[in-house]
């Protein structure tokens, strides 16, 4: 009788230890997306750039009347299964030359987006779409599509506030385009202490990283085919946003304990360098932007977009560079903007390295764009940004890697963070088939009605309110 009594106790007690640990789970997926996922994805896309056409016993097909040199997406409707709640749903869409896959929010519910735009480049006609812990329905799906830039020929300047986040957004893109111009912001000196088993002095650590940091901005572009004529650090250290709530004072790195402009800025090597101007304030920043803008005359900017982009720093470099653009009265050209930090989570995109970038999260209509560029990136390109990011010292793992029992505490919270899927890593985020951009003409930022939607959204809830605790 007592043993029947310690079994049913200790099946009692794995049940129970199961349940918890079944709603710890649940409880930290549902966190990863701050939003009801059964809401529909809304897009206010132009009935001139879409078609409705039949999917049906999970097939569809592309009419011939889309061009190849197109950006296209798929809205249709999608149902998690039970273990989609649990476990991360996708689709797989397929074709005789190619096959793609995109993953969705845990019981994730309405009209999603699909990028199809690497099936439209090699002509595929016929898709098969299935879903893995998925359910979709016959239906009609809403085909949008977007003509793209001819870049072959185009100036492309490509900035990053901070080291690697040129990289992150944009490593295939100027990678494919080697006449390409990277600029960078900020040295990237301050954020994690993060090589405290190598130095004890934090102001040693910081200017140490800032000088790490910098050097990486200035030289991984080179594995991209960059001339490093077309490579620049503005060797700003302090907060952006800080710098133009003070304009027009000179404001000191708070970390590497200095306010000498050139203690990260004389690491250039183009000669550049030698035409950059004030010290670290505001207008000097506006000042230097311009510079660059009037000697290079670009056809295409990449920047953040400040009301998709949770990082201060990141918004206010897009700030920095419309004032800079109006200042220099450059009305041709494009804006390609990115989000290296999405607004609504820090997951998004989505799922594996290696699948597609679609359009992220947006419920309601306040994404102001007037084209999306869908640069599709090969095995081969994904493979070199991988490396990319792996040399920059920043993404690398803490320095604890090298030091026992470190290492192993280090191992266990990996292996924690990927059996809950929590793995938000730029190597898992940003290494996919393609890199996404919004695309507004430059011409729009005279605009003041544009302007306040790009840096704020319509709901003006954009760059004022967001936070982001980890700035770098």
């Amino acid at each position: 009788m007592k043993r029947n009594t310690l079994k049913i106790v200790v099946v009692i007690g794995i049940i129970l230890i199961l349940g918890m640990l079944v709603y710890k789970y649940a409880h930290y997926r549902n966190a990863i997306f701050a939003y009801d996922v059964k809401m529909d994805y809304k897009y206010d896309i132009p009935k001139s750039n879409t078609l409705e056409i039949p999917l049906q016993n999970w097939k569809l097909k592309i009419p011939d009347s889309i061009d190849k040199d197109c950006s296209a997406f798929l809205k249709l409707k999608i149902q998690s299964t039970f273990l989609g709640k649990w476990l991360q749903p996708s689709l797989e869409i397929k074709s005789k030359k190619y096959t793609a896959k995109e993953y969705f929010e845990d019981g994730a519910e309405g009209n999603r987006y699909l990028n199809i735009t690497q099936f439209a480049e090699i002509g595929s006609k016929e898709l098969k779409i299935t879903g893995h812990r998925l359910t979709i329905e016959d239906q009609m799906v809403e085909l949008s599509f977007f003509k793209k830039k001819d870049l072959a020929k185009a100036k492309i300047l490509v900035i990053g506030t901070h080291p690697d986040d040129a990289e992150i957004a944009a490593y295939g893109l100027y990678s494919k385009f080697p006449d390409s111009f990277v600029l960078n912001i900020k040295s990237g000196e301050s954020g994690e202490f993060k090589y405290d088993e190598v130095y004890t002095d934090t102001v040693k650590h910081y200017q140490k990283k800032g000088q790490l940091r910098t050097w990486n901005s200035i030289t991984i572009p080179l594995l991209g085919g960059l001339k490093p004529e077309n490579i620049l650090n503005f060797g700003y250290f302090t907060d952006l946003r800080e710098m133009y709530q003070k304009d027009p004072e000179n404001l000191s790195s708070e970390f590497a304990k200095t306010s000498d402009i050139n203690t990260y800025r004389k690491q250039n090597i183009s000669g550049l360098k030698d035409s950059l101007t004030g010290t670290a304030n505001w207008n000097s920043l506006v000042q230097n932007f311009k510079f660059i803008l009037l000697k290079l005359q670009p056809d295409v900017i990449v920047t953040p977009y400040p009301a998709l982009d949770r990082h201060h720093d990141h918004q206010y470099t897009t700030i920095a560079l419309f004032e800079a653009l109006k200042m220099a009265n450059i009305q041709n050209g494009d804006l390609f903007l990115y989000s290296n930090h999405y607004i609504l989570n820090e997951h998004y995109p989505y799922g594996k390295p290696g699948s597609s970038i679609t359009l992220p999260p947006n419920f309601n209509n306040d994404i102001y764009f007037e084209g999306v560029y869908s640069n599709t990136l090969n095995s081969d390109f994904q493979k070199d940004k991988l490396f990319a990011l792996e040399a920059m010292h920043d993404l690398r793992p803490d320095t604890e890697w090298r030091y026992g029992i470190k290492a192993v505490k280090n191992a266990l919270s990996t292996a924690k963070t990927e059996l809950l899927g929590g793995d938000n890593s730029y190597f898992k985020r940003a290494v996919r088939s393609n890199e996404l951009f919004f695309t507004i003409p430059v011409e729009k930022i005279y605009d003041s009605t544009i302007v306040e939607k790009i840096i704020s959204g319509n709901n003006k809830n954009g760059f004022t309110n967001s936070v982001y605790k980890n700035e770098n």
